[in-house]
């Protein structure tokens, strides 16, 4: 990424850098030059931490590796969640490394970041591991929009606005001073940077189509509510709903 943003600056020309990382991701061996960094922390359990609070899931949430499988890692093993953080903490020293190399060129004042990623992950939660299916710990995602020539630069404004990864093409279109296409179902965030409190969209659609056809679902999302349909059904089994009140 260093390489690249001094080539880029040797040119002259805009460019685009996009860096993907697999951590924080299984197998969870982290970088052991931050082994240290964590040393005699203890990390609390979240309170929705292991099989109680899966007791009013449907069936079909519990039939797949989330729940049978990688559950059980989180629930045996202590260490996992300092192995998690120390995982994301390595993505921070890159982090840094490509906005240092931004100030030695002389590109930080005209650089926007974005920082996201794909899913959120349970770490325990209901007693599961892994991510896709549509509760908070798996379709929440960390965004961080940083772009040095607004007025929220540098004051670490937060929105509750509804995103999505699909707002992602459209944002960097905006920013580019280009259209939008109409069939693109996502939204431009750029707004938001000057208006944190606004909404961008009404709703959400989640869709998860990964893995065995039990945990297959679609869910809506809105400020205040989140549906689950879970459409398997069987002679034993029969579709089921569910519905959440995000404000309480």
């Amino acid at each position: 990424g260093q390489d690249f943003i001094r080539q880029s600056a040797d040119r002259g020309k805009p460019f685009c850098l996009s860096i993907s990382f697999k951590a924080p991701h299984g197998p969870v061996k982290p970088d052991p030059e931050f082994d240290g960094m964590y040393d005699g922390v203890v990390f609390p359990r979240e309170k929705n931490f292991g099989h109680e609070a899966a007791e009013h899931l449907p069936t079909q949430a519990k039939s797949g590796r989330q729940y049978l499988k990688l559950g059980r890692a989180w629930l045996k093993k202590s260490d996992l969640l300092a192995k998690y953080y120390q995982q994301i903490y390595g993505i921070d020293v890159a982090i840094g490394m490509i906005r240092d190399e931004l100030h030695r060129q002389n590109l930080a004042d005209n650089t926007v970041i974005i920082y996201t990623t794909d899913n959120g992950y349970f770490c325990g939660a209901h007693a599961m591991g892994g991510k896709v299916l549509p509760y908070e710990e798996g379709s929440r995602a960390p965004l961080i929009i940083f772009d040095p020539r607004y007025k929220s630069s540098g004051k670490h404004w937060r929105s509750a606005a509804l995103t999505a990864n699909i707002d992602m093409a459209p944002t960097i279109l905006n920013l580019a001073g280009l259209s939008i296409p109409k069939n693109m179902d996502g939204k431009s965030l750029l707004p938001l940077l000057n208006k944190p409190g606004i909404q961008v969209r009404d709703s959400l659609l989640l869709t998860q189509i990964w893995g065995p056809h039990q945990t297959h679902a679609l869910a809506v999302v809105t400020p205040q509510w989140k549906y689950i349909y879970w459409m398997y059904g069987n002679s034993d089994i029969s579709p089921a709903e569910e519905l959440y009140n995000m404000q309480s």
